[in-house]
């Protein structure tokens, strides 16, 4: 089982790219954590936005997602970061290997 981080520009991208990556079955579910400040450097500035956070659940590698998620989402340099779980409950890893 993989977790993935990712931050959206807004709910409404989260959930379209969720919706989407399920029903491509690239991932399994989604989490829409809410939203939060996120501070960063953007071409040689400190930038502060509002984003929304999310974790997806895959049983595929970073490499079988990231292309396809790029493609929904709205920024030049989305943030999309795996996660190894070590360990997992055996019915919830059944169900996200199915």
């Amino acid at each position: 089982m993989k977790l993935y981080y990712a931050t959206f520009a807004n709910q409404e991208e989260a959930e379209h790219a969720g919706e989407t990556l399920i029903k491509e079955k690239l991932i399994k579910c989604m989490n829409i954590l809410g939203s939060g400040t996120s501070l960063y450097t953007w071409q040689e500035s400190i930038e502060k936005s509002t984003e929304v956070y999310a974790i997806l659940k895959s049983s595929l590698p970073l490499s079988a997602i990231e292309s396809r998620f790029s493609e929904l989402h709205s920024y030049d340099t989305p943030c999309l970061i795996e996660f190894d779980v070590n360990s997992v409950s055996h019915a919830f890893n059944q169900w996200i290997e199915s």
